[in-house]
Formats: C-alpha cells, structure tokens, sequence
C-alpha cells in the first residue's frame, strides 16, 4: 500500500517549514482518519516548538526556528510513525459495512464464520451497560475492498448454501 501522507521539510528564510499532505488517504472512513490525524500532527509539531502557518482540509503546515534544524528529522519521523499508525487502526463495525458495501447482516455472518478477519474488540460503556464490540484490521479490509469479485463470491456462496438447506427435505419429529 503506498504511503497515504507526504511529510516533507525544508529550510527557508529564517527556519524551517515541516508541511503534511494527507491527499492520498485511502477511501475506507477516510474523513475520520484525515481529521485524526491532522490532529494528531497538529499537537505533535505544536509540542516540538512549531508556529501552524496553514491548515486546510488535507493539509498543515508548521514554521519551526533555525535552531530546530537538528531536530527536524527525528521530528518528521515520529510524526510520520503517529499518522501511520491513525491511519491504518482497526475499523469499526459500520465503517467495514460501508467500505465494503455490505449489509450489517453479512459483516455478522461473514464475522461469526470466520471469514472477515478481526483483530480485537472495543468496549463502549452505554448506561449501566458495556458493550462489546469487534474491530477489524485496515488492511485486511482495504485489501478486500481492492477485490470486490470476493464478495461476490462469498454472497454466490451464501445463496447456494441458503437454497441447498431449502431443497433438501426436511423430517418433522413426533
């Protein structure tokens, strides 16, 4: 998978200027994940010592001293470790469904049988109650998202299985 954000910086009159690009954000919650990690960049380059000079909706862009200018490569690469990891966590349930153009009943199905891959879970308190739920891993997800004639192929199986059960007779107990 080819690298999602641009982190790039360069000396210019009076310091340097450390940018982020996000623009090649991968569809799957892509919204969320940007908005993350601009976020996370932004407090990241804000606690190294950087002035924002530009944010739009894909990108920031952070002044930094002359003094900086030993630091900038260690400051670009753990930035660049914090938004890798942002933009390929764990997916929840709805963000799968929408990804992938399925059905809540089939992400359950394909879930339970083993078929879509988890990677853990999350808990949401809700009132007095916790709820659990599962997250499945980025690239995995992507990776079906890329070949959508497995889908097609799990729905043909899911029907083919559905009319073998209907077609086969059935004993009534007594």
């Amino acid at each position: 998978m080819p690298a999602a954000s641009r982190i790039t910086w360069q000396r210019e009159e009076g310091g340097f200027v450390l940018s982020v690009e996000l623009d090649s954000v991968p569809d799957i919650d892509r919204e969320r994940r940007v908005a993350a990690s601009l976020e996370v960049a932004t407090k990241h380059l804000q606690k190294s010592g950087g002035n924002r000079i530009r944010a739009d909706a894909t990108s920031v862009s952070f002044a930094f001293a002359l003094s900086a200018g030993p630091r900038m490569r260690g400051i670009a690469q753990r930035l660049r470790e914090k938004i890798d990891a942002v933009l390929t966590a764990p997916l929840a349930p709805r963000a799968v469904d929408k990804a992938l153009g399925i059905s809540q009943r089939e992400r359950l199905r394909w879930y339970k049988d083993g078929r879509l891959p988890t990677c853990g879970r999350a808990k949401l308190g809700h009132g007095t109650h916790t709820v659990h739920i599962p997250l499945f891993p980025f690239k995995a997800i992507a990776k079906l998202q890329a070949t959508p004639a497995t889908i097609e192929d799990w729905r043909r199986k899911d029907v083919h299985g559905v009319s073998e059960d209907l077609a086969a007779p059935t004993t009534v107990q007594q």
